[in-house]
């Protein structure tokens, strides 16, 4: 029987650098993981927002109140509402054509109201940039309530 040389059995058993190769070869799936639940919280706090701002649109809006613009004068109903979905989420660049009132005017007594809003979300982070298409992501919201007797 021949006894191996002392030199080779130490050589084939050196572990010095295994840790690193191991780390390189999980760190990409760990960031992943990483950015991907932040992608997706950065997503839900948008739709989130979005949810909210219309309920609470909907909610000034069945009173019949209106705001008054900066000098003062009273806004339309319509105008009211798309100005508090506006300012109501200002981490949300909304634009008046995201907005959608069904009827236009914002409705009468005792009318059914329709708010809609629709918005585009872009991934923030490159990677998940291209798992949605043309890299955005349709959010649409949408409520109906019926007016008070005002």
């Amino acid at each position: 029987m021949r006894l191996q040389d002392p030199r080779t059995v130490r050589r084939c058993t050196n572990t010095s650098g295994q840790a690193l190769v191991e780390f390189t070869m999980v760190l990409p799936l760990l960031l992943m993981l990483f950015f991907g639940i932040l992608e997706f919280g950065l997503y839900f706090y948008t739709r989130v927002s979005l949810r909210h701002v219309v309920r609470e649109s909907a909610r000034f809006a069945v009173t019949g109140n209106v705001l008054s613009d900066s000098a003062g004068k009273p806004m339309s109903k319509a105008q009211s509402i798309e100005q508090l979905i506006l300012t109501g989420a200002p981490s949300i660049q909304l634009t008046p054509s995201n907005i959608t009132l069904t009827p236009a005017d914002g409705g009468g007594p005792g009318q059914v109201v329709r708010i809609d809003v629709s918005y585009a979300y872009t991934a923030k982070l490159p990677p998940f940039v291209l798992l949605f298409p043309k890299g955005r992501l349709m959010i649409n919201v949408a409520t109906v309530t019926k007016n008070e007797n005002y």
